[in-house]
């Protein structure tokens, strides 16, 4: 997927309904883990705190392993995780995460 949401030539650039992915940008400090948190959080609506346990879906330690820095400091630049949470398709790298929430949306949102 690209960075603008849009999609790379193997995934869709839109859920069905239209609305483009969610694309969080990861910290500099800032564990996979809670910016996954974070982006489900804002695509969705829902508080952080009312959403399950990111563990019921992933291992939160090795969700982080695979993005830590390399023993020289260097930044882990290449792979993707793809998983779903939360009713949300999920993809992270190492600087992104992205989002496309498969609930339906309220009149009001």
């Amino acid at each position: 997927m690209d960075r603008d949401g849009t999609g790379g030539d193997d995934e869709p650039s839109r859920n069905p309904d239209g609305r483009p992915y969610h694309v969080y940008t990861v910290g500099a400090d800032e564990p996979q883990t809670l910016a996954v948190v974070a982006a489900v959080a804002e695509t969705t609506g829902i508080a952080a705190c009312d959403l399950p346990p990111l563990y019921d879906a992933v291992d939160p330690d090795a969700l982080d392993g695979l993005f830590e820095r390399r023993p020289d400091g260097s930044a882990r630049t290449d792979g993707r995780f793809a998983f779903s949470f939360a009713d949300c398709a999920i993809a992270v790298d190492h600087d992104a995460v992205y989002v496309r929430s498969n609930r339906e949306r309220s009149p009001r949102e």
